[in-house]
């Protein structure tokens, strides 16, 4: 992981890390940085954009015997998904990879009886077989490999949202959080679920 490489190569940097959604609360609790993937938009944080995150579409063997698994992109539109952070129905640009090494998008509606705010809770719907879920690969891939999802449509992906490394305004960032700011930051340069 990026913590424990990052400890490893600066051993006298000690880490708290707190897994929460109150990224609003970053001041008040003395937390020096917070990470969020979506929309920024908080005047009392700072937020430096690292990448935006890449998802792709997954669905449940039993889905996919039930309901058939969709060909190309417009057939998403007739399928039920599994959305996260979208009342009812999610408009969604759809990146695929041509034959030729060329890309086409699609601009997509997308319905869904079941939307959570919570990306585990959404995936573990999916792999009940309650619709197709747009994932980041970082979750889905032990669930691949363990059969209980399929890729769909394994050219297509969806940009998922921006990932943004997030500081309390009245906050002095010290050389030790500056040091890991810019390591995260290198690290999402290099890896492939991020487009920077």
């Amino acid at each position: 992981s990026v913590v424990a490489e990052f400890m490893q190569t600066h051993p006298q940097i000690s880490l708290e890390a707190d897994l929460s959604g109150r990224l609003g609360e970053l001041g008040e609790e003395g937390i020096d940085l917070g990470l969020r993937i979506g929309d920024f938009n908080d005047a009392n944080l700072i937020g430096r954009r690292l990448g935006q995150l890449g998802a792709r579409f997954y669905a449940s063997p039993d889905y996919i015997a039930r309901l058939g698994r969709p060909e190309t992109p417009e057939t998403l539109q007739s399928h039920d998904f599994v959305l996260f952070r979208q009342a009812r129905e999610n408009h969604i640009t759809v990146s695929q990879r041509q034959a030729d090494g060329s890309t086409t998008q699609r601009q997509l509606t997308v319905k869904g009886r079941l939307t959570t705010n919570n990306a585990h809770l959404q995936m573990d719907a999916v792999i009940a077989g309650l619709g197709i879920g747009l994932l980041p690969a970082f979750m889905a891939g032990a669930a691949v490999a363990a059969g209980q999802l399929v890729p769909v449509l394994p050219d297509a992906t969806v940009r998922a949202g921006d990932l943004w490394a997030v500081t309390p305004s009245r906050t002095h960032m010290s050389s030790a959080l500056r040091a890991f700011l810019d390591f995260l930051a290198e690290r999402v340069r290099e890896h492939p679920w991020f487009v920077v």
